[in-house]
């Protein structure tokens, strides 16, 4: 069994960026507090914007699933009230998730500690969730519409119900 080169570079793509993750959990799980003490002081500004910004893919990877998932289904063979129904649930899990994100990025444990008048400001959380978590559903649903894979819903699923296992585990 032979396995084309395009799928060989995407495998050997996703190791590489399992091996990455694995080094920030193994980093993230043993070494924080280290990190933290050297890093983190009311004084170092770009470490506070290094750590706001860690929470950007916990919230944009559901994001751009939704965008995946919404291609397919405006592509799908099923039925068109179906259709809307499954776009309507996109739609309305990435707006939901976006918003939540871009919460996040205000938060006072985000950018909010960098400038406190973004705590809990609604205005700013949308206008961060439209810079930053938004764009990601526009380039699921392009990228989506790239790929002629027949079981990208089935691996998409698979990798939300991860992503949720790991939200559940922090």
């Amino acid at each position: 069994m032979t396995i084309k080169k395009e799928y060989l570079s995407q495998i050997l793509f996703n190791i590489a960026i399992m091996l990455f993750f694995g080094i920030m959990f193994f980093t993230g799980t043993f070494l924080d507090e280290y990190i933290a003490k050297t890093l983190f002081s009311p004084d170092n500004i770009a470490a506070a914007v290094i750590t706001s910004m860690g929470t950007v893919p916990f919230f944009t990877v559901p994001v751009l699933f939704c965008g995946t998932l919404y291609e397919r289904s405006v592509h799908s063979g099923i039925s068109k009230p179906a259709k809307v129904m499954l776009c309507i649930v996109c739609t309305l899990i990435a707006l939901f998730v976006g918003f939540i994100g871009g919460g996040a990025l205000a938060d006072k444990n985000s950018f909010g500690y960098i400038f406190p008048f973004l705590n809990r400001n609604i205005a700013v959380i949308a206008v961060l969730a439209v810079i930053f978590e938004y764009p990601f559903f526009f380039v699921g649903y392009h990228s989506a519409k790239r790929s002629d894979d027949k079981l990208l819903v089935q691996r998409v699923l698979g990798l939300l119900v991860i992503l949720l296992l790991a939200f559940a585990a922090m």
